[in-house]
């Protein structure tokens, strides 16, 4: 095919592809350009329904905090201490064995009955009230009572 040529301001000649007159960086920025579009039609495609997204208030944060108390007692010296606790429904209580000794924290309902390694621990959250009384299973004088109110 013979190529044409225009004689005017711009100089141009008829090619195969068409795209002889763009400059490579041209090529470049409409290719960058056509992405561009593209990505933000499909980030902006995608709404996240509100009831999806739960941000706690400051109010659902003080409700948890003020119901979920967390009380310790640590196994030392072959004791629970403290031995005796009063706590409210709601609150939790975690025992934590500091001993090189195994222990165990087993309710007499059988609610709970944890093993304790060295350093393991056991929580139990109190839901009711009432008279828990715990003991371990492996050193027999290791008891002790939680009364939630």
């Amino acid at each position: 095919m013979t190529g044409l040529k225009y004689l005017g301001g711009n100089k141009m000649k008829h090619s195969k592809n068409g795209l002889e007159n763009f400059s490579f960086q041209k090529k470049i920025l409409l290719g960058l350009m056509i992405m561009g579009v593209f990505l933000l039609v499909v980030s902006c495609s995608k709404e996240i329904p509100e009831e999806s997204v739960n941000v706690p208030t400051e109010e659902s944060v003080d409700a948890v905090l003020a119901t979920n108390e967390i009380h310790a007692i640590v196994i030392e010296n072959n004791q629970f201490m403290p031995r005796d606790l009063d706590i409210k429904a709601g609150h939790t209580v975690e025992w934590t064995n500091k001993e090189s000794a195994e222990h165990t924290v087993s309710f007499e309902n059988g609610d709970l009955d944890e093993f304790l390694p060295s350093e393991g621990r056991a929580s139990y959250t109190f839901m009711e009230k009432g008279e828990f009384r715990y003991f371990c299973k492996l050193h027999s004088g290791m008891q002790g009572t939680i009364s939630v109110s």
